[in-house]
């Protein structure tokens, strides 16, 4: 038996001069162990964070102002040069640069360009991560117009290496870029969503900060991946791949094997309005219930929906939330912001300029068969 999750709705940022909000990140941006919420102002080029209180509410806010006008694609937050403090990577596709905010104590930052990664390679993602084991952080970058991800090794100083380049394949516009263990021997790998060419490729780690060549994995024919997430959805204690497409009435799950292989694509039919796209999927255990839960944001409607996992790993869909009005795209992001225990979701909406938390009360309703 599965139940309705109920969730409490806040807007926690309204910007009133259509500046758009987008890809929100959770982070504990002032140490008071609290966690924060981070986005993008797509208008201005701002990075603003909204500074949660003791009362769970988000009014004192910092705007950042990066300078990259219409074109700020996306960031990741941590500590660069190991002085407790959150640095920012950005990424600006109108410029094909990586900057880099280092955090100083009195709440300033000191920018600095990282390096080129290509004259028009059109950076579309970064993510931070350890991928050598040397406690220090490193970048990596994918390129939609290069076909490509470049890798920065870093040094614990907030500088890096020369870039290493990784190829994805001819036209294979990698979208979005994650990280994970896909073989088990405790290194991080690199997943990256090929648009294109519809697959989902992955960079096994050498356990230096180098990685083999590409694997690829078929998504399937059709509709383009738009966005991805990994988690284990067959409870076998292996990672998996879930994607969510452009212009389509399902998801699809690729199981892993543990050997950094993919099974071939398990699709997951939706009830989503075939015109509209998934612009945004996330993982998150949102019942507690040691099962790996699903939520997607899909532009029909601006709708959130959760898929509900069982034992079995199959999925009842609900529906969390509607704006009622269709959103060319918004993001979403899971984390517990209040400390509860329990995952809340935090959405952007591209065109609705605002920022909302749902705040899951772990508390279900209206009990239905799964």
């Amino acid at each position: 038996m599965i139940c309705q999750i109920q969730f409490q709705s806040v807007v926690v940022y309204e910007n009133q001069s259509m500046a758009r909000a987008y890809w929100p990140v959770v982070v504990d941006f002032n140490n008071d162990k609290l966690l924060d919420i981070a986005f993008l102002q797509g208008v201005y080029g701002n990075l603003i964070i909204l500074l949660q209180d003791s009362n769970h509410s988000f009014s004192s806010r910092i705007i950042i102002p990066v300078g990259c006008i219409n074109s700020f694609n996306a960031f990741d937050i941590n500590d660069l040069n190991n002085d407790s403090l959150p640095d920012i990577v950005g990424i600006c596709g109108s410029s094909s640069y990586i900057y880099i905010l280092l955090t100083n104590k009195n709440g300033t930052f000191d920018k600095q360009v990282l390096s080129l990664i290509g004259n028009d390679s059109m950076p579309s993602d970064v993510i931070i991560g350890d991928f050598n084991h040397d406690s220090h952080l490193d970048i990596a970058v994918s390129q939609v117009a290069a076909n490509q991800v470049s890798v920065f090794v870093g040094y614990g100083n907030g500088t890096f290496s020369n870039s290493v380049i990784f190829s994805t394949g001819r036209n294979s516009f990698p979208r979005e870029i994650a990280l994970a263990d896909f073989n088990g021997d405790d290194y991080q790998d690199i997943a990256v969503v090929n648009y294109m060419s519809r697959s989902i490729g992955i960079f096994l780690s050498y356990n230096n900060g180098s990685f083999q060549d590409q694997r690829t994995f078929f998504t399937g024919g059709g509709p383009q991946p738009f966005d991805f997430a990994i988690g284990d959805f067959n409870n076998d204690n292996i990672l998996d791949v879930v994607c969510g497409y452009q212009i389509k009435t399902s998801i699809s799950i690729l199981y892993g094997y543990g050997n950094g292989n993919l099974s071939e694509i398990r699709k997951i039919p939706v009830k989503l309005n075939s015109s509209a796209s998934t612009s945004s999927i996330v993982v998150a255990d949102l019942n507690l219930d040691n099962y790996t839960d699903i939520v997607i944001g899909h532009t029909d409607k601006g709708t959130i929906y959760a898929l509900i996992a069982d034992q079995q790993g199959n999925f009842q869909q609900q529906m969390i939330f509607s704006f009622n009005v269709y959103v060319l795209h918004f993001d979403i992001a899971v984390a517990d912001l209040n400390n509860d225990g329990y995952p809340d979701i935090i959405a952007t909406t591209y065109q609705g300029y605002t920022v909302n938390v749902f705040f899951n009360t772990g508390r279900c309703f209206n009990v239905t068969n799964a």
